[in-house]
């Protein structure tokens, strides 16, 4: 007999009869696979309907079935690597495949739909997102989220060997914990101390044990907690060992994603320090090899409220035994958002824009409409669209595509081959506001556009010559291009001498671009030097240093400020005339002495040199001589005892000196040295200090190639700190700083700052005022105290009109007035004055100031005749009434 089992055909027949058989219908999702006998055999030649051959002997024959499986193909989606096809099996989880790459974004998984639409069979590490449900074969598409990198730790910083106990990265970026210093649970640990045996590519990781200690990244290095977005954390594990032994076969380990709260103590792991959003545990694996856990947290705005906004820090703590973190990363998925497609008529007098899908994907391909709102222009062709309005753009008609990847407008274009075009362009620093291209019947009027300079330009003029910004066309009758040219904004900055002789042509800034200022060493002013640079001619307003950086946009005037000094020692080198280079050669009125032998004596290494010489091609105005030296330690010379005079006591020197370059080499170095000398002290200009001997102050640098010359300027204050040198026989030197160096020095001067003669209280001593001599005091009894007498002139001790009717003029407008009032031309040099506000004389404010929406400015002119003007600006808020005053005071 014959049984046929799953299927049809059972029954008793001759052997050799072909009797047909037929398997029952399979499962759904199943389908037939095979017959087999009773003896085990597969019956490979038969089909579910067939027929078979009944042998000699009773016989079983079974249908068997296999489940359904497809064919997937994955579409990476500009990725690239891993997996490009699989084999799924319907209703079982998807078959292990591998994840591809793309640079500059993150793999979010594979979908049944592009951009992450459909459902999702895979996530981003290629795990199974869901039970294969389709009954055909199947593409699948990658989707990708651009990100940002919040953080990278690979742990190599600093370096360490073996096991470091209590270290960790030096990058300013983590807190270790507090009750891991000094315990053997944590720190940095280096492959080569036998810790851990497959490290990615670094040789160093951070290993803690006890779940007290760890370490936490500091508060704002990876941000603060954003509603919408995703966090990816990616940690490599490995277990700690010890001699090539495993310490026991379980080591726990814990990753936490926290938002922080304000103020949290992030170096003591066991109190609560925030909110724990999300936190990866497990067991680090046993072969001493790296495993990379990566886990996700995505901020939902409503759930997440409280935390948005709060800093973000990932923490790394041990368990029972020790295991190792190294290559810690956080990304930031920014969320999901689609580009704009918009249509504009551009000019149509007619019909309507086309109605599609005006939201795409980044990426995604956009099918162009064509005309189908049946847009019209008056005298107009349709002729397409265009991503500029001007058709400067890329063109596109119907039915064309492009994949979009930002915000897009398509503009129609229109086509009259009797019109003239109008095209309007801008240069460097502007733009044009207005219809820059524009398609003008014969005779028509243009619209109006205007040049508009961005903050660091001006407008200059069009390619036509004009310099009127905003302009029309008029009357066109054939086309017209025309740009518009601006230039970077220019800053002047006037430097006055202020009563000393010489000049300094303007200086000029661009925007933006800082300026070095002058260092005034073109102006002098006998029995005085110069000590910077000031706003206002009395020393008032912003005060410079020369050579200082000005950076603020804007012009600027600046006074040469003066104090009263007395010149120690000049040298110019113009003494003995030399010619060339007179080797070993030193000035002789007696100021100086060179190198003792054999320092530079019997070398060429120092000596006075001509400009004739060709060693130096500018030499200062004043001569044609310097003093050239070279070769470190070896050459130079010092001043003789008593060139200058002794130190003193709480005052100022300065030293002053120019140096320019060898013209045979470049990168010249020199040494300039103010010393105290100790009675009876070698003074030669050798690399040390005389014992006994005070090094004061030292000027070293490097002199600017190209030939010209660098003017040099230090100052030193004696103070208590130098008590036991006082008396001492001040000294300079001067010396080459690099074997073989050639430096060249000319015009040294050294000064010494005399006490301000012109102070408030040599002032009021002039005056007979009785014990009323205080700023504030008011010995005439005229409301104008002492101080205010001073800045304006008067005297003290008689009648002063003060700001009276006499003395000043009020011209009034409606945002501004102007006064003028007497001034002192000297007034004394440690007062201040200042012009101040009121709305109700119950307050007053300093100029700049906004009070209730209000602000006043002052700007005073250059004193004259004994009078300045002076001009008050309101802005914002008016006021029926202003009340101005001038505050006098000593400065402390």
């Amino acid at each position: 007999p014959l049984t046929v089992v799953n299927g049809s055909g059972n029954g008793s027949y001759v052997p050799g009869t072909d009797v047909a058989i037929t398997a029952d219908p399979p499962a759904e999702n199943y389908h037939f696979d095979k017959w087999i006998s009773s003896d085990g055999k597969i019956i490979s030649d038969l089909t579910a309907s067939d027929n078979y051959s009944v042998p000699g002997y009773a016989t079983t024959i079974t249908a068997t079935y296999a489940i359904d499986t497809y064919h997937l193909s994955f579409d990476q989606q500009g990725g690239e690597g891993g997996a490009t096809t699989a084999t799924a099996t319907y209703g079982k989880a998807m078959p292990l495949a591998t994840v591809p790459t793309r640079t500059g974004y993150l793999f979010r998984g594979y979908f049944s739909e592009t951009f992450g639409e459909g459902t999702q069979y895979y996530t981003y590490q290629m795990q199974s997102a869901n039970n294969w449900d389709v009954t055909a074969d199947t593409v699948l598409y990658a989707h990708w989220s651009p990100f940002h990198s919040l953080i990278q730790e690979d742990f190599e910083s600093p370096v360490v060997s073996s096991y470091a106990q209590g270290s960790f990265p030096d990058n300013g970026q983590w807190v270790i914990s507090a009750n891991g210093h000094g315990s053997n649970v944590l720190g940095l640990v280096n492959k080569d101390g036998n810790d851990f045996s497959a490290p990615d590519p670094n040789h160093q990781a951070f290993a803690c044990r006890d779940s007290n200690t760890g370490i936490t990244t500091a508060e704002g290095v990876i941000g603060s907690l954003e509603g919408g977005a995703t966090y990816r954390i990616t940690v490599d594990v490995v277990r700690d060992a010890d001699g090539g032994r495993v310490f026991n076969p379980d080591t726990p380990y814990t990753i936490e994603f926290v938002a922080l709260d304000s103020g949290a103590a992030l170096d003591d792991l066991r109190p609560s320090i925030g909110v724990t959003l999300a936190s990866y545990n497990g067991d680090a694996p046993l072969d001493r090899t790296f495993e990379t856990v990566s886990f996700e947290f995505a901020a939902d705005p409503d759930s997440h409220a409280a935390q948005i906004g709060k800093s973000l820090a990932v923490r790394l703590h041990g368990g029972s035994h020790s295991a190792s973190y190294d290559n810690v990363i956080v990304e930031k998925i920014s969320p999901p958002f689609k580009h704009q497609l918009n249509y504009d008529d551009n000019g149509a007098d007619g019909g309507a824009i086309p109605v599609g899908i005006t939201e795409f994907h980044p990426g995604e391909a956009v099918t162009v409409l064509g005309n189908t709102g049946s847009l019209s222009k008056d005298s107009f062709n349709f002729a397409g669209w265009n991503t500029a309005a001007n058709g400067t753009g890329l063109a596109y008609t119907s039915d064309d595509t492009f994949y979009i990847s930002n915000d897009t407008t398509l503009y129609a274009q229109w086509y009259n081959p009797t019109a003239s075009t109008i095209q309007y362009t801008a240069g460097r620093g502007g733009s044009i506001l207005g219809d820059t291209t524009q398609l003008i019947l014969s005779g028509n009027n243009g619209t109006s556009v205007t040049a508009v300079p961005d903050l660091s330009h001006n407008f200059e003029q069009w390619s036509d010559g004009s310099t009127t910004a905003t302009r029309q066309e008029s009357s066109v009758s054939s086309n017209v291009t025309l740009n518009a040219s601006f230039v970077i904004k220019t800053y002047t900055v006037n430097y006055h001498a202020n009563d000393g002789s010489g000049s300094i042509s303007e200086g000029k800034k661009t925007y933006e671009i800082d300026a070095e200022l002058s260092d005034g060493s073109a102006l002098t002013l006998s029995g005085y030097i110069f000590s910077g640079w000031a706003t206002e001619i009395d020393g008032g307003g912003t005060a410079y240093a020369g050579r200082d950086v000005y950076a603020t946009d804007a012009d600027l005037n600046l006074y040469a400020q003066w104090l009263p000094s007395e010149t120690l020692l000049t040298e110019g080198f113009e003494s003995p005339v030399v010619s060339g280079w007179s080797t070993k050669t030193i000035p002789n009125n007696g100021n100086w002495i060179s190198p003792t032998s054999p320092d530079g004596y019997g070398w060429n290494l120092h000596g006075l040199v001509n400009e004739d010489s060709g060693y130096f091609s500018n030499a200062d105005v004043s001569n044609n001589q310097a003093y050239r030296m070279t070769y470190q330690n070896r050459s130079g010379m010092t001043s003789a005892v008593g060139a200058i005079e002794v130190l003193e006591e709480d005052t100022t020197y300065v030293v002053e000196f120019t140096a320019v370059e060898d013209s045979s080499n470049s990168g010249r170095k020199y040494n300039i040295q103010l010393i105290a000398f100790d009675e009876g002290a070698d003074r030669s200009p050798t690399s040390t200090i005389p014992a006994g001997s005070h090094l004061l102050y030292e000027a070293t640098g490097e002199i600017s190639t190209g030939g010209g010359i660098d003017y040099v300027r230090f100052t030193f204050s004696s103070d208590a700190n130098h008590a036991a040198m006082v008396g001492m026989d001040l000294g300079l030197r001067i010396r080459s700083t690099i074997s073989q160096d050639m430096a060249i020095i000319d015009d040294v001067r050294i000064s010494k700052i005399l006490p301000d003669p012109n102070t408030y209280s040599d002032w009021i001593g002039g005056f007979s005022v009785g014990g009323l001599t205080n700023p504030d005091d008011d010995f005439d009894f005229d409301g104008v105290p002492n101080a205010m007498e001073n800045y304006f002139g008067t005297a003290p001790d008689s009648f002063s009109a003060g700001l009276s009717t006499d003395s000043v003029t009020i011209s009034d407008s409606t945002t501004t007035f102007a006064f003028t009032h007497p001034i002192n031309d000297s007034p004394s040099s440690d007062l201040t004055a200042k012009y101040v506000w009121s709305k109700d004389l119950s307050a007053f404010y300093d100029g700049g100031a906004t009070v209730s929406g209000t602000t006043v400015n002052f700007a005073q002119s250059t004193p004259s005749g004994g009078e300045v003007s002076v001009t008050a600006t309101v802005t914002g808020t008016a006021q029926e009434k202003i009340f101005i005053s001038i505050e006098v005071t000593q400065d402390p």
